[in-house]
């Protein structure tokens, strides 16, 4: 059924808005595309690199957390911790200073016992327990692992410090490198550094009288502490993953640019110009029946455009210069086939005078009028097809006439050439008023006067070959499509037109009844001068009979009250 109707003719479906996206995008300018191949390259870049990070962090931390069982939402307690011999543990503990002893301080190892009542705690203990319970504590098996790095505390005397090497630690330009430690190394360690450092809890007990031995137990007291540090552990697995996450975004991003920049190329900038660079070979080889398809983007686009319209431009000349070249291969052949007939009535006569000579006889004045006749019948018809042959070239120069003074003009040279050609004839010019629907009374007119005489001189001398007792012409103006035209008109009362005659009259050297004086141009020689006023010629035969020839030019009519060129 169709959609909507808006003054009978139905609406034109809008395209849908993907067609509408889809159509900007193949003719978006290459600014913008890579623009968004930016953009999404940089976003795919930075989520791969995100990704990456994640997951040798992720593998990272599941690795230490099963070498040194530090939970990833936990933390080391970094210390003080001292060594219980008896458990061959660490246990973690805090410092208590000998007051006024500077440097000394006894280590008392914190927790509280088994078994013991633990009371309800309120917000602030709360928050303690949450810290305590985030805490993870360093371990011998971590320590032996290497998966935990000890440090001495310090205090009561000599430790070792930077440039000292022991089985303990290697310190090397105040960075410590955690060595993994046999079993007994912590053990040896601790045992001889108690016996090396000065008692803290001697000073402690002459200074506030109290025995911390006896208050908290021998083996919870140590004059010697550690620094418990997590990071020990340099697998090679773990170096694999710090190499991967320092070159990892270097290698994405460097990879992806040259894949984004690899399609970028190769989609909007070098099939585009492969296949314009197709048609182009095309057209230099002088194939041009065929359309160049848009391409991508719309700077190439654009020259794809460009290179269209010129091809289309070259296959226009190249048809016309075609069409051109038949016309003049026709005209040519009409011609030599319009001269045999003089030719040969030439050659036969000059053939009879060579035999009358030959045998002593003398030329008569029949046969000498006899050759310059047929001699002057071929000067006229050179001199008509020299004429034809230029047509094309004749420049047109229209002036501004009124519609009156063109009328008396045509109409006097009417009356002339009739009397001239067939003074026996009768002659009829008649103004029409407003044909085809424009009154007789438009302003002016723009015509080249002497090329509507010469083409009202060929309609007439074609008329008088053939009228029996009439000729009329009739003069108006008409807007038969815009622009308006003049419209001369001539008719006869003879037998008109033949069905042949009504598409090759105005054939070149066309003539149904050809004569000495007649070659069949004039019809063709008018067809062409009404082509280049912007008008054409029409043949009908008239509804009594008898011959019908229209000849239209557009003649650029100027609305009364409007100035005229000058």
């Amino acid at each position: 059924m169709g959609g909507p109707m808006k003054g009978g003719a139905p609406r034109a479906e809008r395209p849908s808005l993907r067609e509408r996206a889809r159509a900007w995008w193949r003719s978006r300018p290459l600014g913008v595309t890579f623009a968004a191949c930016v953009a999404v390259y940089m976003l795919v870049a930075t989520a791969a690199c995100l990704a990456l990070f994640d997951a040798t962090e992720t593998v990272e931390d599941v690795y230490r957390r099963s070498v040194t069982g530090i939970d990833e939402d936990s933390w080391l307690f970094s210390g003080p911790y001292i060594y219980d011999s008896a458990a061959h543990e660490l246990r973690p503990a805090t410092e208590i200073s000998v007051p006024g002893a500077e440097g000394l301080a006894v280590f008392l190892a914190t927790g509280e016992d088994e078994g013991a009542q633990r009371p309800t705690p309120g917000a602030a203990a709360k928050q303690r327990a949450y810290l305590e319970q985030s805490q993870s504590y360093a371990t011998v098996a971590g320590v032996e692992r290497g998966a935990i790095g000890l440090m001495d505390w310090g205090l009561n005397g000599e430790y070792p410090g930077p440039g000292r090497d022991t089985s303990f630690a290697n310190y090397e330009d105040g960075a410590v490198e955690v060595v993994a430690l046999d079993q007994d190394n912590l053990a040896q360690y601790d045992a001889q550094q108690r016996t090396l450092r000065a008692d803290p809890v001697a000073a402690f007990k002459q200074i506030t009288d109290i025995d911390l031995r006896d208050a908290f137990g021998a083996d919870r007291i140590s004059n010697v502490a550690y620094y418990a540090f997590a990071g020990g552990v340099r697998s090679p697995f773990i170096a694999v993953s710090d190499m991967v996450q320092g070159v990892g975004p270097f290698a994405i991003y460097g990879g992806l640019a040259i894949v984004m920049f690899r399609r970028f190329y190769r989609t909007n900038i070098a099939e585009p110009l492969g296949e314009l660079a197709v048609a182009a070979e095309r057209i230099g080889s002088q194939d041009l029946d065929f359309e160049i398809e848009p391409v991508r983007g719309r700077e190439l686009a654009r020259l794809g455009a460009t290179l269209d319209a010129m091809r289309a431009e070259l296959l226009r000349a190249q048809r016309h210069l075609w069409h051109t070249s038949e016309s003049r291969r026709q005209l040519n052949a009409a011609f030599a086939h319009d001269l045999r007939t003089p030719i040969t009535v030439l050659k036969g006569t000059a053939e009879l005078a060579r035999m009358r000579v030959d045998a002593g006889k003398q030329v008569t004045s029949e046969q000498v009028e006899r050759l310059q006749a047929q001699v002057a019948r071929l000067e006229s018809y050179a001199n008509a097809m020299s004429g034809v042959c230029k047509l094309e070239d004749r420049a047109v120069i229209r002036v501004p006439l009124a519609l009156r003074e063109v009328e008396e003009e045509l109409g006097r040279h009417a009356r002339e050439v009739v009397a001239a050609r067939a003074p026996e004839l009768a002659v009829e010019v008649r103004s029409v008023e407003g044909m085809d629907g424009v009154s007789a009374t438009a302003a002016a007119l723009l015509l080249d006067m002497s090329l509507v005489e010469e083409v009202l001189d060929n309609l007439l001398s074609n008329a008088c070959g053939h009228a029996r007792a009439q000729v009329a012409v009739e003069l108006g103006v008409g807007d038969n499509g815009d622009p308006r035209r003049l419209i001369v008109r001539v008719r006869d009362d003879g037998d008109g037109f033949s069905p042949e005659a009504l598409h090759r009259a105005c054939d070149a050297f066309y003539s149904e009844n050809k004569s000495a004086e007649h070659f069949g141009l004039g019809l063709n020689v008018s067809s062409v001068l009404a082509e280049l006023h912007g008008g054409d010629i029409e043949l009908a035969n008239g509804p009594c009979g008898g011959a019908c020839v229209t000849a239209t030019f557009e003649c650029g009519c100027k609305a009364p009250g409007e100035n005229l060129p000058a």
